[in-house]
């Protein structure tokens, strides 16, 4: 999966076409509905990601009104890293913004900027927030040592912090 080519998809339904041909390139055959679970994880433990999907009155009061006809909306990547608690394959695509999961906390800093979110230190499985960086949200969990990111999140910019 290149995620270039994943976030693209972002905001349309699981049961759009043009996603459903994207998902089945990537040997994916699930595809969720709304059954009274707000959100939907799509999980590729061998390829290190999972692909979320928020239904559609939350993604929309979230993100801003789609267009898409369906349930659930396509919402977030999770890719992991090498150093994952989760039991996943490290994910081995390229990363976006020049990201490498065995980048230390101050080199992704020099990359994105200080974060808009930041728990602090020693916090278990600590989280860094950035609310719009090249039209993305970005979320960092970092492995317990607080070396290297254990995964990364990706999903469209929240409609609020859209200036």
């Amino acid at each position: 999966m290149k995620i270039e080519d994943a976030i693209q998809f972002f905001g349309y339904s699981s049961e759009n076409k043009e996603l459903d041909a994207y998902l089945t390139t990537l040997e994916i055959s699930e595809r969720p509905i709304f059954n009274e679970n707000s959100e939907e994880w799509v999980l590729k433990r061998e390829d290190g990601f999972i692909l979320m999907f928020r239904a559609k009155h939350g993604y929309e009061s979230l993100y801003g009104p789609v267009s898409s006809i369906g349930s659930m909306i396509f919402k977030q990547i999770r890719l992991y890293g090498p150093r994952n608690t989760d039991d996943f394959r490290p994910y081995q695509g390229k990363l976006p913004y020049g990201l490498h999961f065995e980048r230390t906390l101050d080199e992704v800093k020099k990359i994105l900027g200080n974060p808009d979110f930041e728990e602090e230190p020693n916090t278990p499985e600590r989280v860094l927030v950035w609310n719009n960086f090249g039209g993305t949200e970005i979320g960092m969990v970092l492995t317990d040592d607080e070396t290297h990111m254990s995964y990364l999140d990706i999903e469209p910019v929240k409609s609020k912090y859209i200036r």
